[in-house]
């Protein structure tokens, strides 16, 4: 109550010192009137000021201006910096200081620049060029013109004297001017001017900021214009550039159906392969990384290769690194090294009648990531222009440097035609408890992380037609020792038949397990066969995926090739 009464007290002088005296308060507020309006005025009332905008640049791409230093011209021509290429056009643009050259990688092109040589290399074939790439001060710089087809890209040099480059593959909007007004600097009136604009002056518009357009005009200069000053026109429509000359391999009407065929030498003698049913692409393990030079291990075959076309078969050779990362490092590490390897598969194709190539390449060091996929860059072009199907094996996500994280998979995915997940190994040959080489909801779940990576139209399952057995043997500090060995589906029924084993369903694996103990060890096998085999197809289904691939020809039970057949072909 006594403060309430205060407060009364107070506003009650206030206003009593007002009604004495309202000059003051009478002042403020004139002060606050006219302070506003001039800032009004002065925000509000047009600037005079001029800048010229062709001292400030003379190259825009699309509707921003280029530096001085990331351009120069040498004969009339525009040569950029690799560095702006990087930024603007390409981010695989590769340049190789040591031997100043560059490397530019399409769905379908390789091509290849040398410093100051006026021959550049498509797919390995020379090619003249008026103008070289061009090293200042160790910046590369690269005739635009050149590159203009690859990238999409459009060069004009208008009467301003300034210099466009746009995209060919992108939509604009555009728009006349209604009345007389100007281009400014920034999106409001006190910017300075850059030119002045006329009725009917046509601008490409490229967006809108506080009721202004930020534009391009017909000279090349870029600014702000009040967007009442401008009528919009039609979206322009462009057709898209459509950088896959053509659209990769895909069976007839169905999955791919692959499997590897484990080949250690060159086979002749085709008499004991049979049809297999389903079946459509087979990649035999033909060919392999020899030395850190790049040379090539064959042990191809073209009796195979009929054998294979007479059943209707692709044949897609693979390639391996032969998992050694000392020799894969010295190859990924010189751009010569790297063409030899390209070289040579080119080669072997023409030879052996392939119609793709599968890559292998594992156990690679984590610091090669990058140079991987540069290799694939340089070599799919090539092999598209072959007519051939490029096809890339990778293991499931995992924190494991070399086997897992060296594979950069989006950008694989973009580069090649199929991706092939090797889910399997769960559990490994040397480890150190026994186990599924690939349960069930281990499978699912790294295929889910794959497909955060790798489109499903891409993406290949691949599946064991192998297992373990496993030999747990307790020592006499009663831990348990644990060893492993490899077995084909009827080299591990004929075992579990032969020692009278316990079959019984593991659910949490999604598989049929087999036990059995022999002079005091315990033997345990997660069996592959047809039960397993009709969940992992399925998962092909469910996810919608390319297809299937199999590790390997010849450790299958023939009728488990109806299974895998039978459940691609389902009806959703």
């Amino acid at each position: 109550m006594e403060l309430h009464t205060n407060q009364n007290t107070i506003q009650d002088t206030n206003q009593e010192v007002i009604r004495s005296n309202p000059f003051p308060y009478i002042l403020a507020l004139l002060m606050t009137l006219f302070i506003s309006g001039a800032l009004g005025i002065w925000y509000y009332y047009p600037s005079a000021q001029w800048i010229n905008g062709a001292s400030a640049y003379s190259l825009v791409i699309h509707n921003t201006p280029v530096s001085k230093e990331e351009f120069m011209w040498e004969n009339e021509a525009l040569l950029i910096s690799v560095d702006l290429i990087k930024d603007r056009f390409d981010p695989h643009i590769y340049w190789e200081p040591e031997n100043k050259r560059i490397m530019v990688t399409t769905r379908d092109k390789t091509i290849e620049m040398n410093s100051r040589q006026l021959t550049a290399y498509i797919n390995q074939q020379p090619v003249a060029v008026s103008i070289p790439l061009t090293v200042m001060e160790d910046r590369p710089y690269v005739p635009i013109e050149f590159l203009a087809p690859v990238y999409g890209i459009t060069i004009e040099t208008l009467e301003s004297g300034i210099t466009t480059i746009d995209y060919i593959n992108k939509p604009i909007l555009t728009g006349i001017v209604n009345q007389q007004t100007y281009l400014r600097t920034g999106p409001f009136y006190r910017s300075p001017r850059i030119e002045s604009l006329s009725v009917n002056d046509s601008l490409i518009i490229y967006g809108e900021e506080d009721g202004w357009y930020k534009v391009r005009s017909s000279g090349g200069y870029v600014g702000y214009v009040d967007k009442q000053h401008i009528t919009l026109q039609e979206i322009q429509a462009v057709t898209l550039r459509d950088n896959m000359s053509s659209p990769p391999w895909k069976p007839l009407g169905g999955k791919v159906n692959l499997t590897w065929d484990y080949i250690s030498r060159p086979r002749y003698d085709i008499s004991d392969y049979k049809s297999i049913p389903g079946l459509n692409v087979i990649s035999p393990t033909w060919f392999h990384l020899a030395d850190g030079s790049g040379n090539i291990i064959n042990y191809g075959s073209l009796p195979y290769v009929e054998w294979a076309h007479d059943e209707g078969l692709q044949v897609w050779a693979l390639f391996s690194n032969s998992f050694d990362p000392e020799i894969t490092s010295e190859m990924l590490g010189s751009l010569e090294n790297r063409k030899n390897v390209i070289n040579q598969l080119v080669v072997l194709a023409r030879l052996f009648r392939l119609d793709g190539i599968n890559i292998d390449f594992e156990n690679i060091y984590y610091e090669d990531k990058d140079l991987f996929t540069q290799f694939l860059r340089e070599l799919t072009p090539i092999l598209h222009e072959q007519g051939l199907t490029v096809s890339v094996d990778v293991t499931v996500r995992s924190n494991s440097p070399n086997w897992s994280m060296v594979y950069d998979r989006p950008a694989i995915s973009k580069i090649v035609d199929y991706v092939a997940v090797m889910t399997y190994d769960e559990h490994w040959r040397t480890s150190p408890v026994a186990g599924s080489v690939a349960s069930l909801p281990w499978v699912e779940a790294g295929l889910i992380r794959m497909l955060e990576q790798v489109p499903r139209e891409k993406l290949l399952l691949g599946v064991p037609f192998y297992t373990r057995i496993w030999e747990e043997e307790e020592l006499a500090d009663g831990t348990i020792q644990v060893t492993s060995k490899a077995l084909s589906m009827r080299q591990a029924e004929e075992t579990l038949k032969a020692n009278n084993a316990l079959i019984s369903v593991d659910e949490a694996a999604g598989q049929n397990f087999g036990i059995y103990e022999d002079k005091g060890k315990v033997y345990k096998i997660w069996i592959e066969d047809e039960f397993s085999m009709r969940q992992r197809i399925e998962l092909v289904r469910k996810y919608d995926l390319a297809g299937v691939a199999s590790w390997r020809r010849g450790f299958e039970k023939p009728h488990i090739w109806d299974i895998i057949i039978e459940e691609l072909t389902k009806r959703p």
